[in-house]
């Protein structure tokens, strides 16, 4: 990799601005997109839930997020109307 990659000049600080602000990063170049993941060896296998690589909103984990900031400030009741809709 040089300097004037665009890992090193795109990739890089952005995974470092991201993770500054708290989110978090993974690399998922060996990321299995079969429910099974008989594709890709045990040791590479990674799955964050997408079917394909242009799924860019992980939907699952987006929800759960949203699920768990509305909590916070909402009856048991509420939450469970809210989480029955998709």
């Amino acid at each position: 990799m040089t300097g004037s990659s665009e890992s090193a000049l795109v990739e890089q600080p952005a995974i470092a601005l991201l993770t500054e602000l708290g989110w978090q990063t993974a690399n998922c170049f060996h990321e299995s997109y079969s429910l099974t993941g008989r594709d890709v060896p045990a040791e590479r296998l990674y799955n964050l839930g997408r079917e394909t690589p242009s799924e860019v909103v992980l939907v699952n984990r987006l929800r759960s997020a949203i699920v768990q900031t509305i909590a916070k400030n909402t009856t048991s009741a509420a939450l469970a109307i809210c989480c029955c809709r998709s």
